[in-house]
């Protein structure tokens, strides 16, 4: 009775098995021979698409990449060999040709790369056969990321153990036809129509001298768009108001007239990005009032000017001017004496702390901290109206 029990189990066990292994195999040959489209692919797939395979670039370079499948039997057939049967990781394209069209591909994203190991550049990377390729949706990825060249080359697989890794050989600027007729630009990342906002400008409206002011700005990249760190393509704030600026400097200041870089690093799409610039310390009481704007190269951005306007009051100190009709500067000496040693010179209309009077001498105080003995004819006190 036993023996009989443990057959009838043994029977159970095995058809079911049979069973659930027809349909996994009838369900494997349905998707193996339905066209699917880009949007339906398997969900697996999409754990590829993260920014842990990937980097962000300012991409302006094309890879045309010419590999042969089965269009009839449908992207999913071409998509699992590439995956599941080659074990390729990460799929290296952005773009893929089913049929007579260009597909976006899942990990779309702007200025987003999918490694390829052996590629010499981050490139945009379309895949599919050379006599499919449609020129118009071509034309269309080339004038959304400004494309300045297209390249081609051979896309080979290459089984390390488990994983697959991709690789690109012979690649070359692309001679073939349909390259010929694509519209590139040779300025590429510089022609995009990048737009940005100034979401904040934060500095003090009045300061007692001697003090430094920070001013603090944050910007914003209103577009889908990397913006190259700034060997590629600088983004300044410049100043744009041309007022005349009160010569309340010494040599160490900043002045308002900087170009201040922004893109020191790549700025991400609609992202913002913080940048500081300095300006004094002063000692004469004065308002500074200017314009600036925000220019990416030459160009002005439009709708980006702020103004800053900084009162600075004079301190609890007497202030002296550096005054000659007969000198452009005056020696700053170690001691009251003409015969002390020389520690440096300032120029006239230089203003400085008025510290103390011995004689024909005036010890003075830099805005920076240096001090030192000026002669008296070459000093006046500045009295402020």
């Amino acid at each position: 009775m036993e023996g009989f029990k443990r057959f009838f189990i043994s029977l159970f066990l095995v058809i079911g098995l049979a069973g659930f292994t027809a349909l996994w195999l009838g369900a494997y040959a349905q998707s193996n021979n339905t066209t699917t489209s880009v949007e339906q692919l398997p969900a697996p797939l999409l754990t590829t698409c993260d920014t842990r395979w990937g980097k962000w670039f300012p991409l302006e370079d094309m890879l045309v990449l010419p590999l042969y499948f089965d269009e009839q039997q449908g992207l999913n057939a071409f998509i699992y060999e590439l995956m599941f049967v080659r074990g390729v990781s990460v799929v290296p394209f952005n773009y893929v040709v089913v049929g007579n069209s260009v597909k976006s591909l899942y990990c779309d994203k702007p200025d987003y790369y999918l490694g390829i190991k052996g590629m010499t550049s981050p490139m945009l990377v379309v895949v599919g056969t050379p006599t499919s390729l449609a020129r118009a949706d071509l034309q269309s990825i080339v004038d959304r990321y400004r494309i300045r060249k297209v390249y081609t080359g051979n896309l080979q697989l290459q089984k390390q153990g488990e994983a697959g890794v991709v690789l690109v050989k012979n690649l070359k600027e692309c001679s073939l036809d349909f390259c010929k007729e694509l519209n590139l630009y040779p300025q590429g990342v510089e022609q995009r129509p990048y737009a940005f906002k100034i979401e904040q400008v934060g500095y003090p409206n009045q300061v007692v001298n001697p003090s430094k002011v920070t001013i603090t700005v944050k910007i914003k990249n209103l577009t889908n768009y990397v913006v190259p760190a700034k060997d590629r393509v600088p983004l300044t704030i410049r100043e744009v108001s041309n007022n005349p600026i009160p010569q309340l400097y010494t040599e160490d200041w900043e002045s308002l007239k900087i170009v201040k870089t922004v893109n020191t690093n790549l700025i991400l799409p609609q992202s913002t990005v913080e940048t500081q610039f300095t300006t004094g310390p002063f000692l004469k009481p004065a308002t500074l009032e200017s314009e600036f704007a925000l220019f990416l190269g030459d160009r002005e951005i439009l709708n980006t000017r702020f103004k800053v306007r900084i009162t600075f009051k004079k301190g609890d100190y007497k202030l002296g001017v550096i005054y000659s009709n007969e000198y452009t500067y005056a020696n700053v000496r170690k001691g009251p004496s003409f015969n002390s040693e020389v520690l440096f010179k300032l120029d006239v209309g230089e203003y400085v702390i008025w510290l103390e009077q011995q004689g024909a001498w005036v010890k003075i105080r830099t805005v920076d901290g240096r001090e030192g003995w000026v002669y008296r004819r070459l000093i006046r006190e500045y009295i402020s109206n």
